[in-house]
């Protein structure tokens, strides 16, 4: 982990033979003796690693771009990220994801992505060829995003905003509620 004045605390990136789960603390205590809140995975901190599961915590606020970014099937070993919520009596952080996070990740078949994320874009889920459903968990007072049925929709699911490459299948598409 290493602190920058301009994002806070990150993480520096992990040993490619680290496999099974991982999940990063909320807070990390610096050479001072200060503890600081972990909120910002930057790019390819996790490139090629070849971890299965990951748990990031909710102090996390931005996920840079290609942050997770797998070059390879051999390193595409992720198949389940999980975004804790605020502690009780906290508030919820709003997160930023950045294009191609996930670049390559082929494990992934279902993605569930916090309420609190910021914004969606299309490029988060680049290189996400397998992934079948997307979901939101979790409750924002001023959520932008919901999910049906593995789509992801606007909060009030009146649109649907993307559908996975790899949803197959058949499902009902409510026309007098969804546009």
């Amino acid at each position: 982990y290493y602190y920058n004045e301009n994002s806070g605390m990150q993480v520096a990136g992990v040993p490619n033979a680290r496999t099974g789960s991982l999940t990063l603390p909320a807070k990390v205590t610096t050479l001072a003796g200060e503890e600081v809140a972990l909120t910002t995975i930057p790019t390819y901190a996790f490139r090629n690693i070849k971890i299965d599961e990951i748990v990031i915590p909710a102090t996390v606020t931005k996920i840079e771009a290609s942050a997770f970014y797998a070059q390879s099937d051999s390193y595409a070993k992720l198949n389940s990220v999980i975004f804790e919520s605020a502690a009780e009596g906290e508030a919820e952080l709003s997160l930023e994801i950045m294009d191609e996070a996930f670049f390559g990740q082929s494990e992934l078949t279902t993605l569930a992505l916090p309420a609190r994320i910021s914004e969606f874009n299309t490029k988060i889920l680049d290189g996400l060829n397998n992934l079948k459903n997307i979901e939101i968990t979790g409750t924002m007072a001023d959520g932008k995003y919901a999910s049906v049925e593995g789509m992801l929709t606007n909060a009030a699911k009146t649109e649907i905003l993307y559908v996975p490459k790899a949803r197959t299948g058949k499902f009902t598409i409510n026309t007098t509620s969804i546009n």
